[in-house]
């Protein structure tokens, strides 16, 4: 699998195909998180690995960022909860 079809895969589902747009210019395109997507899929890519392993690949950098992501949302939802919910009561 060649990079660019991996990147058209993930692209796919994005609004206005971002990813691919951030990936082929290289330049921002007013969305981090594309931005950071098509980074994050190049940085990982392996050309000598099978089609399998570079969607393995692909989706365990993607899975790891999402755990990341949840880790910033659990705390941003235990501070508010535990600044704000507690004035209400």
């Amino acid at each position: 699998m060649k990079l660019k079809s991996l990147i058209k895969i993930v692209s796919k589902n994005y609004p206005d195909k971002l990813v691919e747009n951030a990936f082929e210019t290289g330049k921002p395109v007013g969305d981090g998180l594309a931005e950071f997507i098509a980074r994050e899929i190049e940085d990982t890519f392996e050309p000598g690995a099978t089609s399998r392993e570079q969607i393995a690949e692909a989706n365990r950098a993607m899975t790891y960022a999402l755990e990341e992501l949840q880790s910033v949302v659990n705390a941003l939802e235990e501070y508010w909860n535990n600044k704000y919910e507690q004035k209400k009561g």
